[in-house]
């Protein structure tokens, strides 16, 4: 995991379910990093968030959530990203789960951080650049 200093950040799923259910450590890093940094969610966050409110009926918590960060979607580029990467990963036995893999591939296609607590998953991706 590479140490970094950058103003934009993307942050990943698990985080802003911990910020939303008041749960530490995440709660504290999101509200850390929106302190520092211009933060993005990819379009699997989004639709990570959408999915799991749909028994709560709560997606207005997300709506009001989604105007605080830049949404990054999944395109063409991060499709091929994400192909390679996912790839390389089963084929040595440490597959991170498709979500997953998209989520890096648009990290790294945009050059972006990603803020996560699932280090276990996307510490297996050499260059990706990780916030703890």
């Amino acid at each position: 995991m590479e140490s970094v200093e950058a103003s934009e950040i993307i942050v990943d799923t698990d985080v802003i379910i911990d910020y939303l259910k008041k749960r530490q450590p995440g709660a504290d890093f999101l509200k850390s990093a929106y302190r520092k940094y211009r933060l993005h969610i990819t379009s699997i966050t989004v639709y990570e968030l959408m999915y799991g409110v749909q028994k709560s009926g709560k997606s207005n918590l997300i709506n009001r959530l989604l105007r605080h960060v830049t949404v990054i979607p999944f395109d063409e580029a991060a499709a091929k990203k994400a192909a390679s990467l996912h790839y390389a990963l089963t084929n040595k036995g440490q597959d991170i789960g498709v979500k997953d893999a998209f989520i890096a591939a648009i990290c790294e296609i945009h050059k972006f951080p990603l803020l996560t607590r699932n280090v276990k998953h996307f510490s297996r991706i050499p260059g990706l650049k990780l916030l703890p």
